[in-house]
């Protein structure tokens, strides 16, 4: 005698194992596409990383330049008197050779760094203006007289340093300050420094000061 019941629980599924196996199915599903997603995501983080850092370092290397065609024609002025150069942590000021946003490579500017803390983060903000249409010495301290350009946002931290020279023992003396009133001429180098995020290392660039005369 054949046992009718057990032959027909083998021809199919019953509805409980159905709606078990489109579970585990469904579950499969979602963990693929979360790790896609997930990888999605990494991806494009990472190349708006690479692309903001690529930026800083294309800001680094137009200051670099530009620092390099530093020069002594007049331009700046501190408590009455003339400067060439004048900085601090958060600020940079000197006359150059090159300009960087007045559509044209020759002719001396007054140029200006300025550091500013923003919603987005710390900005590095440039100034310039042509020296030969200045009608008087510009204060190194007042308010930019003209327009200004966003070098960099959103960063972490951005600061100046500046080589004084070697200590008695043979190491470089960095300051955080270079008052043209105290200190003659110029640094022997400027570092900028540029944290992007935090935890992270720092971009920077080292400039040595090769002042020109101005003819």
């Amino acid at each position: 005698m054949v046992d009718e019941g057990a032959g027909s629980r083998s021809d199919g599924f019953t509805l409980l194992e159905l709606l078990l196996a489109m579970a585990i199915t469904t579950i499969v599903i979602v963990l693929i596409f979360g790790s896609f997603r997930i990888g999605i995501r990494a991806w494009e983080r990472g190349e708006r990383d690479i692309d903001h850092r690529q930026r800083v370092r294309t800001a680094l290397e137009l200051m670099t330049r530009q620092m390099d065609a530093l020069c002594r024609a007049g331009g700046w002025t501190k408590s009455g008197q003339p400067v060439a150069f004048e900085g601090k942590e958060g600020r940079l000021s000197f006359v150059s050779q090159m300009a960087l946003h007045l559509g044209r490579r020759i002719g001396v500017v007054y140029v200006r760094y300025v550091v500013e803390v923003s919603e987005e983060g710390v900005d590095l903000y440039v100034t310039e203006g042509p020296v030969t249409t200045l009608t008087e010495p510009l204060d190194v301290d007042a308010p930019d007289p003209n327009g200004r350009h966003k070098l960099m946002s959103g960063m972490h931290s951005v600061t100046f340093q500046y080589l004084t020279g070697l200590t008695p023992e043979g190491d470089p003396n960095w300051t955080k300050e270079w008052d043209p009133l105290v200190m003659q001429g110029w640094p022997v180098a400027v570092r900028i420094l540029v944290v992007d995020r935090p935890m992270q290392g720092s971009l920077g660039v080292l400039i040595p000061i090769r002042a020109q005369e101005e003819s």
